[in-house]
């Protein structure tokens, strides 16, 4: 995805955008990275890129960072020019983005009530068991352990 396009998938508008760091934020960085003091003045501010999904209609927004997988899926989606000269992500892949997103406008505006929210931890806890125990076997280590596999799922 090209920074700065815009591009839909279903009721949703895609844009990849790049955010300047503050200078704490750069200064902090810098001091994680023991970088002295000498060389810090021939580097220039950095930026973060991050993908902002919205609805079509403005009232429901989500922001995904670089360092996010959901950055990835979104990032490397294909794009191609429909006819009137919009960028969309055409297709099943499109009508799967789009579902996706759906999904998370969804997941993200339903309060729900307690048996709800239970049953969206439950369901989020099996799929991350999942993903741990795929990279496991994948890593060709044995499973076990009394970890709850949040720490290793992608």
């Amino acid at each position: 995805m090209d920074f700065g396009k815009k591009v839909y998938a279903g009721n949703f508008v895609m844009m990849k955008k790049s955010r300047a760091l503050s200078k704490a934020e750069m200064r902090q960085i810098r001091d994680d990275a023991g970088i002295p003091e000498d060389k810090r003045k021939m580097l220039s501010r950095g930026a973060l890129p991050y993908i902002r999904v919205e609805c079509a209609g403005g009232g429901w927004a989500l922001e995904v960072g670089i360092n996010q997988t959901m950055f990835e899926a979104l990032d490397h989606l294909s794009v191609a020019r429909d006819k009137t000269g919009d960028w969309r992500v055409p297709g099943v892949e499109g009508k799967n983005a789009a579902a996706v997103l759906a999904g998370m406008f969804v997941d993200t505006t339903v309060v729900g009530d307690a048996e709800y929210q239970k049953e969206k931890l439950r369901v989020m806890g099996e799929y991350l068991d999942r993903k741990t125990a795929e990279k496991k076997e994948k890593e060709g280590k044995p499973e076990g352990g009394e970890s709850d596999g949040r720490e290793e799922a992608e």
